[in-house]
């Protein structure tokens, strides 16, 4: 199957050269195309973009990383939709798991995995990485909704049933959000060695322990009463 890749972009300047970078290096035979969404950047986004010919970029005034989303997956054509953070990158054998997911026996429709905040202090690396091994993990087999959005990939004829991106939805737990309507599609997994190196500045710009709690709760609210609990700060 084809993938296609979506990059929603605000202002990332700081990170996007590295994020396609990292997707043209480790890019498998079946990925037919990179799409960047840029939500009206006022820094030097756009400009770092078109220094990579082979990416397409699509520039749209509406801000909003649904509406970017919904966006790019419309204008791709890929049977499966990989979807990344603009300040993410990632590691070897990135397209090969999702090759080797969406190629065997189990009903996978979406497939995510973990960050890794490279640059945040060892202590809460390490704090994060107990939280997604004693929470998440467990939580993706009991629940099956936990949905990465900056790091993960759909089946396009999962997110047509699941009908797109909700628009409404503003930042705070969009990608659970989804995930509860795909879930009743098939089968989300949640690869803990499916990961992707991502910025942690929400951590560093917020707190680390403010941070984490709000993402908590946002997941919990969704889950439960499928709203978001709140994200007061946009840091991009």
């Amino acid at each position: 199957m084809n993938i296609s890749v979506i990059i929603p972009a605000y202002n990332e300047e700081k990170y996007i050269g590295r994020c396609l970078q990292s997707v043209m290096l480790h890019r498998s035979p079946n990925v037919i195309e990179i799409i960047v969404v840029d939500n009206g950047s006022t820094d030097r986004t756009v400009e770092i973009v078109r220094q990579f010919p082979t990416v397409t970029l699509l520039s749209m005034a509406e801000k909003g990383v649904e509406s970017a989303k919904q966006a790019g997956y419309e204008l791709s054509k890929g049977d499966i939709i990989a979807f990344l953070d603009a300040d993410t990158f990632i590691p070897p054998k990135w397209f090969e798991k999702i090759n080797d997911h969406f190629s065997g026996t189990l009903k996978t429709i979406a497939l995510s995995g973990p960050y890794i905040h490279d640059d945040l202090p060892r202590l809460q690396r390490f704090i994060l990485w107990l939280y997604t091994i004693l929470c998440a993990a467990p939580l993706s087999m009991l629940i099956g909704n936990m949905l990465m959005g900056g790091n993960c990939a759909i089946l396009r004829n999962a997110l047509i049933q699941a009908g797109g991106f909700d628009l409404s939805y503003s930042l705070g737990g969009e990608d659970i959000h989804l995930a509860e309507r795909l879930k009743k599609i098939g089968h989300i997994r949640f690869d803990l060695h499916f990961n992707a190196y991502s910025s942690g500045r929400r951590f560093l710009m917020n707190g680390f322990w403010y941070s984490g709690t709000i993402y908590f709760l946002n997941y919990w609210y969704n889950t439960i009463f499928h709203t978001p609990f709140k994200w007061n700060t946009d840091i991009r």
